[in-house]
């Protein structure tokens, strides 16, 4: 939606000149009315996400990583604000945020992807590594597995 001002003003000329204020007010009201339209329409969309303004991850992605994961036992994932949280055995080796998969950067992950950036999920929180080769099954399986000892274990609610 596009919104110009400068439009909406001739809509009030059948009101007096001493209705200023009224006028202000309904002008005040039907531009955020717009607004907010226009907002959660994008939002329904998936065109972005609330916390940041970057796109949410996929479940194409999501199922394709999970793919990649297959010759593992126990890959368990839980949605969190549009990204997904992915469990290794039980444990939280990282997750996919914005179409990225990220792990936690204990040693083995570090030792295992030396290469590796550091990149944030999302605003305020710790960087963690980006897992590039998502292409290569065994990679990632290994990786799994050579970051399992290192990880905590999780806290339950």
């Amino acid at each position: 939606l596009l919104f110009v001002p400068h439009l909406a003003l001739p809509l009030f000329g059948f009101l007096g000149a001493s209705n200023i204020k009224f006028k202000r007010s309904v002008f005040r009201s039907l531009f955020f009315l717009i607004f907010y339209i226009h907002y959660a329409t994008m939002i329904v969309q998936n065109r972005f996400t609330l916390y940041g303004g970057n796109m949410a991850s996929s479940e194409d992605y999501l199922r394709f990583v999970l793919e990649q994961l297959s010759d593992l036992a126990e890959i368990t994932y839980r949605p969190m604000m549009g990204e997904y949280i992915i469990y290794y055995r039980g444990k939280i080796i990282g997750g996919i945020y914005d179409n990225r998969l990220l792990v936690k950067p204990v040693k083995a992950a570090i030792d295992y992807i030396p290469e590796a950036v550091y990149e944030l999920p999302y605003e305020g929180a710790k960087k963690m590594l980006l897992v590039r080769e998502i292409e290569n099954k065994d990679f990632l399986t290994g990786l799994f597995k050579a970051m399992y000892d290192d990880l905590p274990v999780s806290k339950k609610k």
